[in-house]
């Protein structure tokens, strides 16, 4: 006589237990999923803040630090019937002439300007022209460098035993350093030291 062979399988509660150990298995292989791509996000957030930064920084420091010492002589304005280098400076505004180092215009003299309007950071710039020629800021594109800007302070050294000054009007001489100080909500830019080399005037 054969014997019947006994007949084994999972019962209603193993199969109920293999279910919800299976169910909190793939809920933490989600939710880690979901925090690393956070993470990720979170990352590539930061590194594109740093890469602004690092951007706005090298920008300002390369073209202030190129700035020319050449006449300025404005016909109207509230510079009028003043004579001095293109290199004017207040708290929270700059303008200065220096070689564009991009686009096709890379290589020619072109009259920056540097302000903050409305918790943004602005730069504008128009071909120099000639000495006399003030750009019409009013009608040109400004080009945001940060928004959501909270601090943004400019001070000016005119030489080794003079003091920070607020502003730099204009005058025969550029001033030996220029110091930014730029902050935002999201952003902290380091302290921005600029040396002028040559703050001579120079006819052009």
């Amino acid at each position: 006589m054969i014997a019947k062979k006994s007949q084994s399988g999972f019962t209603m509660v193993e199969m109920i237990i293999a279910l919800v150990i299976l169910s909190m298995i793939m809920l933490a292989t989600l939710t880690a999923l979901r925090t690393f791509a956070q993470t990720q996000s979170k990352i590539e957030e930061v590194t594109a803040r740093l890469n602004t930064t690092r951007q706005v920084t090298d920008f300002l420091r390369r073209t202030i630090g190129q700035a020319m010492p050449i006449p300025f002589a404005p016909t109207k304005g509230n510079h009028e019937s003043s004579y001095g280098t293109y290199f004017i400076g207040e708290q929270t505004s700059l303008i200065w002439v220096a070689p564009m180092n991009f686009g096709l215009d890379a290589g020619s003299s072109f009259v920056f300007r540097l302000s903050q309007e409305d918790s943004h950071l602005w730069l504008q710039f128009a071909p120099f022209l000639d000495p006399v020629t003030e750009p019409d800021w009013d009608g040109l594109i400004k080009h945001e460098l940060l928004a959501d800007v909270t601090v943004f302070e400019i001070g000016f050294l005119g030489g080794r035993d003079s003091e920070w000054l607020t502003q730099w009007p204009l005058s025969q001489t550029s001033p030996a350093l220029v110091k930014l100080t730029v902050s935002s909500a999201e952003r902290f830019l380091p302290e921005i030291v600029v040396r002028l080399d040559d703050g001579q005037l120079h006819a052009r």
